[in-house]
Parts: C-alpha cells; structure tokens; sequence
C-alpha cells in the first residue's frame, strides 16, 4: 500500500510541473514584443531596461501601441494608466506601467505593443 504523503508528493511535483509556462509570450500576451514581455517578467527590470537601452521610471516604460483602426478617441485606454506622449492615427506613443503591458497588448483594439525604435538620418 502506498502512504499518502508518498502520493501527495508525487501530485505535487506533477502540479508544479504543470505551472511551468515555456513560453508566455505565445500563451499569454502574444502581441507584446519580447523584450517588454521580459522586462515585464524579470526580476530586475530597472538593470535590465539600463542594459537593452530602454526607458525606465517607477515602473514604467515607454512603449508604442498600434491601433487595429484609427481611433480619434483613445478613452479606452484610460483603464491602462498610460501617460500618452504623441500619437497618430494608429499609432500611440505612451509611458506604460509594467504591470498593464500584457493586458493592454491583448485588448481586441490593438494590433501590437513594441518598444519605440530611434530613426537615424543615412
């Protein structure tokens, strides 16, 4: 007969096996750019932003949100915290918590969260 601590451990083991996500970034915010999904999954994030040249404040870093359509009105993303910089038609530049980034990236109205890219004269 098996003791119960014996099968209780087993099934432990079997439920951490479980939780462990390979790759959450196809599993859970697939339209948020790896490098955001990592800084929003590390440890560190300040050392980290500080070492791929990406802004960092109190938790907060500047991303670049495309827009499924152009939206005059971006109220819906006021449930998002951010501190929007400039913006086009389908393109908004903001300070983002790190927090809001998955959920943000996987709101129906938006295509793709990225970090910004300097533009550098040839």
């Amino acid at each position: 007969m098996i003791e119960p601590a014996t099968s209780f451990s087993i099934t432990q083991i079997t439920t951490n096996t479980v939780h462990v996500n390979p790759n959450p970034r196809t599993n859970d915010c697939p339209q948020l750019d790896s490098t955001l999904l990592t800084l929003t999954t590390i440890d560190t994030p300040e050392a980290f932003a500080q070492a791929n040249n990406l802004f960092y404040d109190e938790g907060q870093t500047r991303v670049v949100i495309e827009l499924a359509a152009p939206k005059p009105d971006t109220s819906f993303l006021n449930k998002y915290h951010l501190h929007i910089e400039t913006q086009t038609d389908l393109l908004i530049q903001a300070l983002a918590p790190l927090g809001t980034l998955c959920a943000l990236s996987n709101n129906p109205e938006i295509t793709f969260v990225s970090i910004p890219h300097n533009v550098t004269s040839p």
